[in-house]
């Protein structure tokens, strides 16, 4: 969401005393999935989820949340689901009935959707993927320009702990 200029310090200061109390952890690549989950006819996300090999993922997660709320920001609802994004699904504008505008995901060729949602074969990295190094985390900053985000790095904070 939006944030006012003034916290960026703070926040900075918060992620960067996190990454000094946190040591590098590994992560693996899991099974491809879209969000909203179990609705390939209306993903507007493609991912891997990401199997944890420790709780140090989640121990991270939940102390940057701590961090961000003490500074104001609200508690996030929704639970936790670590992922990779690999790309949006296009979206198209639609009228509805009412003349509202909504926008509504493309449909993904049937045979994208068979390669990408199977529940085992090519893309089933739950026994055999590659440990992925978390070293660091970043303060992003995005921007909504047009359809598509940018994201620009404000801040590197390497893991230390």
């Amino acid at each position: 969401g939006e944030v006012e200029d003034t916290v960026i310090p703070e926040l900075s200061c918060s992620l960067k005393n996190i990454g000094l109390k946190t040591a590098p952890f590994s992560i693996r690549l899991g099974n491809v999935g879209c969000f909203p989950e179990n609705d390939v006819d209306k993903a507007r996300i493609i991912k891997f989820g990401l199997l944890r090999e420790t709780d140090d993922l989640d121990t991270l997660v939940e102390n940057v949340e701590e961090a961000v709320v003490k500074l104001g920001f609200r508690r996030e609802l929704r639970p936790y689901n670590p992922h990779v994004t690999i790309g949006r699904v296009k979206t198209q504008k639609i009228h509805t009935k009412r003349n509202r505008r909504q926008n509504i995901p493309l449909p993904l060729s049937s045979s994208l959707k068979s390669l990408l949602f199977k529940s085992s074969g090519l893309l089933n990295f739950k026994e055999d993927s590659a440990s992925i190094r978390v070293e660091h985390i970043t303060l992003v900053h995005s921007t909504i320009s047009g359809s598509v985000p940018i994201y620009e790095t404000l801040e590197r904070y390497v893991l230390e702990g």
